[in-house]
């Protein structure tokens, strides 16, 4: 079932109708067919009273060009509509848009219940890690490390799931998948040497942490493949395919500029796409220096995470006051306390962060306190999530069911709401619940 509802099925064929073409169209058909309409429709050769409408049907042509031209935002109009593309394009659901095909899913309602059990268990099972390793560290408890790492094995089964069975099937692009699910299996094997070295100290430090060099090494890769100029250019003008446009569709994409800071030039670019990957692997190389017996402070150890603390920080600030800026008067009136407030709460977790990262440095760097101090803010952020899940998980399961497919849509006047989420929200009004 299409969770966008019937209309978003009946979008699927319209920018096609626009360019005049066949859902099988080549890309070389929907080239020639973009030319062909422009040529037609050129603001430039309209007059008379139907140039304003000649001139919206322009639009329309660009529009149904920049979708089509790329594969990946066609795969998403031809599954889910120019509904699924604008929450694409407004990166609700990430650049793959994988949570488009995990909707379908959710409309089982045995699948929801799966979900719901998920959303309050995980969170507690991943609580039960910092505590385990807090007991056994200030030796509360004489466990082996094997039965400390219980929760992490059990949490293991998730994303060996989604990266073996389920991201196969929704991944377009299988090298993607691969990369991901070698990722997995790295970070696998340095919990297993992790814990055979905390355990019996058979390895250097060095050999424990190859996984995990692995890992960064795959993550600096995508860095690089989502900093290429292709990406640059989707990111300037909306779109990688900005040479086929004319010179007018040329500058109307390029007004839409950049989204964030740090984006205005290609080298710019890089240095935003890189530079998080490759302060943390000069972490992990510090830590494994340290490790193996050089002596430095592990302050200096732990000054790339509060450089990372400090850049997210300022890029969320930058990024939002960006935005804030290229957004009319009325829409900034009813974002900007939105805005306020997630950047009040991104601060204030990576805050609690913050802490978690001094206190623990301060105790490997010789202070008395007990190591359970030292995760607090880590309790709190968890405790958090569990509450969240508490509450969410059951909401999920009593009210996401099925929307009667012949529910009217009755869209508010001057808002281009995607049709789903206005059927849900009708769904929720003439809920039995309320």
């Amino acid at each position: 079932m299409n969770p966008f509802g019937s209309r978003a099925a009946s979008d699927k064929t319209r920018l096609y109708e626009i360019l005049e073409i066949s859902k099988d169209a080549s890309q070389d058909e929907i080239k020639k067919a973009y030319r062909r309409q422009a040529l037609k429709y050129h603001p430039d050769k309209q007059t008379g009273a139907d140039a304003s409408s000649q001139a919206e049907r322009f639009k329309e042509i660009n529009r149904a060009n920049t979708i089509l031209s790329n594969p990946e935002t066609r795969k998403i109009y031809d599954d889910f509509g120019e509904q699924g593309v604008q929450l694409h394009e407004n990166g609700v659901f990430g650049e793959d848009a994988q949570l488009f095909q995990l909707m379908q899913f959710f409309q089982s309602p045995g699948l929801r219940a799966l979900f719901c059990c998920l959303m309050l268990l995980g969170p507690l099972l991943i609580l039960l890690v910092p505590i385990f390793v807090v007991i056994k560290v200030d030796e509360k408890v004489d466990w082996s490390w094997q039965n400390v790492f219980i929760p992490l094995w059990i949490l293991n089964a998730l994303p060996a799931i989604y990266f073996l069975i389920i991201q196969p099937r929704l991944q377009s692009d299988k090298l993607k998948a691969t990369t991901s699910a070698i990722q997995f299996a790295a970070l696998l094997t340095f919990q297993i040497l992790l814990c055979i070295q905390l355990e019996t100290h058979v390895f250097a430090w060095a050999e424990v942490f190859i996984p995990v060099y692995v890992f960064e090494a795959l993550s600096i890769v995508k860095a690089l493949v989502s900093a290429s100029p292709k990406r640059f250019r989707k990111k300037q003008y909306g779109g990688p395919d900005q040479a086929d446009m004319d010179d007018e569709a040329a500058q109307e994409a390029a007004r839409s500029g950049p989204d964030g800071v740090l984006q205005s030039t290609y080298a710019a670019f890089i240095v935003r796409q890189l530079f998080v990957p490759l302060i943390w692997l000069a972490f992990v190389t510090l830590v494994v220096v340290r490790l193996e017996g050089t002596v430095f402070s592990w302050w200096l150890v732990a000054l790339p995470l509060f450089v990372i603390l400090a850049w997210k920080l300022a890029i969320h600030i930058a990024d939002t006051s960006f935005r804030l800026q290229r957004i009319n008067i009325a829409e900034k009136a009813q974002v900007k306390g939105f805005a306020i407030a997630t950047t009040v709460f991104y601060a204030l977790l990576l805050s609690l962060i913050l802490i978690f990262v001094v206190l623990v440095t301060g105790k490997i760097s010789g202070l008395t306190y007990p190591l359970g101090e030292a995760f607090i803010p880590v309790f709190i952020v968890f405790g958090a999530v569990a509450c969240c899940g508490c509450i969410c998980g059951p909401l999920f399961c009593c009210c996401a069911g099925r929307m009667p497919e012949d529910m009217d849509v009755e869209r508010p006047e001057g808002q281009d709401t995607p049709e789903f989420v206005v059927r849900r929200q009708q769904y929720l009004e003439n809920s039995p619940l309320q």
